[in-house]
């Protein structure tokens, strides 16, 4: 089949002999119709129990949650007094309520969530400068300047790993401190785009390489306070009375947790479904 030219005011295309040219087909832009999965008798009845529970689950794992809250304030202040009683770390207490009929385990752990600000981008992050932080923590939260340097000298460690931003953020920008957009630099967008370029290659000619530059901007600092193993064991050593322990456990909050929880009633299945309907009954409106 021969091709010639077609020379016209505007432009040089190719033309074939004795082909017509398609039309070029778009997508539609019209949205697909809506329709109805009409159900059956037997499958509207799934449909139906999966409504209802699922409503009636939304419903008490609100009212689980707030009772949970609550619950943990009681059983933690009661903790907290067995423990400056004893001067030793008690074992995590089976709870039961009056009468018997509900029992859970509280359970206080070894992992903590730590309540100290984060640093800003700017700090210099230095273990002592990480350790006078957790030291003002405490003394704001109620402990003596003495008793929480003691402290923190002795039970925290200070750890600072050095991260990589991803590629991702090398070239379009990461979230800093305060949710705060921080833009890439020339620095980032530079490394970014020399790694694409090493992801892809194949031996053939050299490698790319990343300045100094390019390399300290792509690598990020990050604070952490952690407990040494064991600290719950040795806490007495360094407090006397139960708002001094709260104050430390304010700033390094032990992770708290119930397990096992129980409907006991007389024992009976019966018994225990009259309790739970008691429950739905208190639960949901009139």
């Amino acid at each position: 089949m021969r091709k010639t030219l077609k020379i016209s005011e505007h432009s040089i295309e190719p033309v074939t002999d004795s082909v017509t040219r398609k039309a070029s087909i778009r997508p539609s832009s019209k949205k697909p119709e809506s329709w109805v999965l009409q159900l059956s008798a037997p499958e509207s009845s799934l449909l139906a129990k999966y409504c209802e529970n699922h409503k009636l689950a939304q419903t008490f794992s609100e009212q689980e949650d707030s009772a949970r809250i609550l619950l943990n304030h009681v059983c933690f202040d009661a903790f907290v007094e067995r423990f400056i009683d004893m001067k030793q770390r008690p074992s995590n207490p089976l709870v039961r309520s009056e009468g018997g009929t509900h029992t859970t385990l509280f359970i206080l752990q070894d992992k903590y969530k730590v309540n100290i600000a984060s640093p800003t981008d700017d700090v210099q992050y230095t273990e002592a400068w990480g350790k006078q932080q957790a030291v003002d923590a405490l003394v704001e939260a109620g402990l003596s300047k003495a008793k929480a340097q003691t402290f923190v000298d002795k039970e925290v460690d200070i750890c600072i790993p050095t991260f990589f931003l991803s590629l991702q953020e090398m070239i379009d920008g990461y979230v800093g401190a305060g949710r705060k957009k921080i833009p890439p630099t020339a620095e980032t967008r530079s490394a970014g785009e020399k790694i694409q370029r090493f992801l892809e290659w194949r031996g053939r000619g050299a490698a790319p390489q990343l300045t100094d530059a390019e390399q300290s901007a792509i690598t990020y600092k990050k604070f952490e306070w952690q407990m040494k193993a064991g600290m719950l064991d040795r806490i007495c050593n360094y407090v006397k009375t139960a708002d001094e322990l709260k104050a430390i456990f304010n700033v390094f909050t032990p992770v708290l947790m119930f397990r096992d929880q129980q409907v006991i009633a007389d024992g009976s299945a019966a018994s225990q479904n009259s309790c739970l309907r008691n429950a739905v009954n208190a639960v949901l409106p009139e």
